[in-house]
C-alpha cells in the first residue's frame, strides 16, 4: 500500500491506519497493520494506543486485535446530519420529482475526493432494484453519477481526478 521512499507525517500515518479499515472493519493486530502499511511496529502500536485513547478504535480484550471505534461513527452521524440537513433537504423535491416523471429510481450522489458518497435515493416502482444504499462510497470509474459529476467538472479539475494527482481532501 505504501510507495517506495514515500515519507508519512505522524497524523498522515494515523489517517493511513484508520482507512486501511475499510471498507470491512475487520480485527487487526499491530504487525498485521504494521506489515499492511509499512510503517514501523513501534509507530504503530503508538499510534494505534492514541487513536484507542480518543475512541477512533477500540481494542478487542481477548484478541488484543483493534477495529474502528465509536468516535468514528460520531464523525459519520455528522456528516449525515449535514448532508441530510442542508444539501438532502433541498435536493430532495427535485430528486423525488425527477423520479416521478422518469418512473425509475434516481440517486444522488456528491463528489469526495476520487469518490462519490449516495446521499439520498428515490426508489422507483421497478421490480429491479439498485444495489446501493445511502452512504455508500463509490469509485469514479463505476457511478453513473460519478461520470456525470466527471462531465461538468472543468478539465483541469477532471483531469487531476482522473491522473492521481489530486489532493485527498474533497473537490
Amino acid at each position: 500500500m505504501r510507495r517506495p521512499n514515500q515519507k508519512f507525517n505522524s497524523i498522515e500515518k494515523a489517517l493511513t491506519i484508520l482507512s486501511s479499515f475499510s471498507p470491512y472493519n475487520q480485527e487487526m493486530g499491530t504487525m498485521e497493520i504494521s506489515q499492511k502499511l509499512g510503517f514501523h511496529k513501534a509507530t504503530v502500536s503508538r499510534i494505534l494506543l492514541n487513536l484507542a485513547r480518543h475512541g477512533f478504535l477500540q481494542q478487542n480484550p481477548r484478541t488484543k486485535k483493534f477495529m474502528l471505534g465509536p468516535s468514528i461513527f460520531q464523525l459519520a452521524r455528522a456528516i449525515n446530519q449535514s448532508l441530510h440537513n442542508n444539501l438532502v433537504h433541498m435536493a430532495k423535491p427535485y430528486v423525488d420529482d425527477l423520479r416521478d416523471k422518469l418512473k425509475e429510481t434516481v440517486v444522488l450522489e456528491v463528489l469526495s475526493g476520487k469518490n462519490t458518497i449516495i446521499v439520498y435515493l428515490a426508489e422507483g416502482p421497478q421490480l429491479v432494484r439498485l444495489a446501493g444504499t445511502v452512504g455508500d462510497i463509490l469509485p469514479l470509474h463505476v457511478a453513473a453519477g460519478a461520470k456525470a459529476i466527471l462531465a461538468f467538472l472543468s478539465e483541469e479539475k477532471r483531469e487531476s481526478l482522473l491522473s492521481g494527482e489530486h489532493s485527498p481532501k474533497a473537490v
